[in-house]
Parts: structure tokens; C-alpha cells; sequence
């Protein structure tokens, strides 16, 4: 995302050597950077799903606030306790990438990030609860 510029600030700038003297002028713009890190709503976010939820399909959605508006945000799943069976979107919607079988898991625990394009982050975790269908 492109940086916000601020107005130019100009400046004089004068050097002597007490027998000649230099003129120049300076201008200076700033870039503004984001001040407001994006922040998840919560450490700790809980959800459920069916077994036999179709792959695809979105569970919940994870809250962020605190961020400048026109930040592009983006998630990451850190860890999870099944491999590749939840995804992260970049709208914090966490999706299923498989059927789930709650006799195999009864619970996933997933350790997300989000982070702005400066660099700031910020960390959760989500419990996600399979309910069983039988």
C-alpha cells in the first residue's frame, strides 16, 4: 500500500565562511506511518463446527480492530493441531480444507498472527470445538 505523504516543509539553508556565502533551499516530506497497529478483539476466540462440515465452507470469522483505515492486513495460521484442516483467509475468515472426523479430534487448537504492511503484529489463539452429528 502506498504511504501517505505529508505537505512539504521548505527550509533556507544559508553556509558562510565569512568571505563567501551559499543559498539553497531544502524541502522535506514526511511519510506518515500507521500509528494504529492492528489488534485481534480478543487472545482468545472459541467456535464450533459439525463433523462432516464440507471443506470450503467458513467456521467463524476472526475480529481484528485498532488498525488505520486502508491497511492491508494479513493472516497466518502459526500452528494447528491437525495439519492443513482449517485455512486463514485474508478477511480472518477461517475455513475448513477437509472434512473433520470428531472421533479422530475432538478439539483444534490453531495459533494465528495478523500483521499490517509495516510490519506490525499482533497474536491469538482459536478453539474450535467439533460437535459430534451421531
Amino acid at each position: 500500500a502506498p504511504q501517505k505523504m505529508s505537505h512539504p516543509h521548505t527550509l533556507n539553508v544559508s553556509v558562510s565562511d565569512s568571505v563567501h556565502i551559499a543559498f539553497t533551499t531544502l524541502t522535506v516530506r514526511l511519510l506518515t506511518e500507521n500509528t494504529h497497529p492492528p489488534r485481534f478483539r480478543s487472545p482468545l476466540f472459541e467456535g464450533s463446527v459439525k463433523e462432516n462440515h464440507a471443506p470450503g465452507e467458513i467456521v467463524m470469522n476472526i475480529s481484528v480492530e485498532s488498525y488505520s483505515i486502508n491497511t492491508v492486513l494479513h493472516y497466518d495460521i502459526l500452528w494447528q493441531t491437525e495439519r492443513s484442516t482449517f485455512a486463514l483467509d485474508n478477511n480472518g475468515n477461517i475455513i475448513t480444507q477437509k472434512h473433520i472426523d470428531r472421533e479422530i479430534v475432538s478439539h483444534h487448537n490453531i495459533y494465528i498472527s495478523v500483521r499490517d504492511e509495516y510490519g506490525h503484529k499482533d497474536f491469538a489463539k482459536v478453539l474450535i470445538n467439533i460437535l459430534d452429528t451421531n
